[in-house]
């Protein structure tokens, strides 16, 4: 396996750990808003729909990848689109970073110092999801440009092959014609030397002049 290949298997392995959290996550939101018959807020929705057709590509584009060629170019050009999609998830979910999901209390007590760590499961399953997005962004960002370039290896590499086939074709041909003109010259002189030993009188010039 090339290194461009085993650095796209990577990034696809990559890519597909950082969405399935964020699939899991947003579907519990989108399950809790269906179970109460409420309509699911855009910022989770938009995410967690761009996160399943991320995991859902990325996972068929492995397959593909390890059965057999696929067009990088249109692979790419997919991975262009995710990043654009996971841009706007995370701008919808902006508003969550600037949350704070836990709260510290602190006391003195006659057994001594106590500290209490209160987390909001639910602000930090989004904040959580938030971030994820942010390097999914990232990932596919990298995957983008490293496909265009093993397109244009490969089409530059099957442009030197047509070409190298070319010459090897053009070379083959002029030797084929040079054989067969050494062939017939050599015809020529042995047909020539037979009818000199057969009729006699006559050079072996003159019986190449009859041929």
């Amino acid at each position: 396996m090339a290194i461009s290949g085993f650095l796209f298997l990577s990034w696809r392995i990559f890519e597909i750990i950082i969405t399935t959290p964020i699939v899991g996550m947003l579907g519990w939101f989108v399950h809790q808003y269906v179970r109460v018959n409420q309509l699911t807020p855009d910022y989770i929705l938009v995410l967690f729909i761009v996160s399943t057709l991320a995991l859902a590509w990325t996972f068929f584009t492995v397959i593909s990848y390890l059965r057999a060629r696929h067009d990088a170019l249109f692979v790419a050009f997919v991975d262009l689109l995710f990043f654009g999609a996971f841009i706007a998830g995370v701008v919808l979910m902006r508003n969550i970073a600037k949350i704070d999901c836990s709260n510290l209390n602190a006391g003195v007590t006659t057994s001594g110092s106590y500290f209490d760590l209160n987390v909001n499961k639910t602000c930090a399953m989004l904040k959580a999801c938030f971030a994820l997005g942010i390097i999914c962004v990232i990932a596919f960002f990298v995957t983008f440009p490293s496909l265009s370039t093993i397109t244009t290896r490969t089409t530059t590499k099957w442009s030197s092959n047509a070409n190298t086939t070319t010459r090897d074709t053009a070379t083959d041909v002029q030797e084929a014609e040079t054989t067969a003109a050494a062939a017939t010259t050599t015809a020529r002189v042995a047909l020539a030397e037979a009818i000199t030993l057969a009729v006699g009188g006559i050079t072996t010039y003159e019986a190449r002049d009859w041929i």
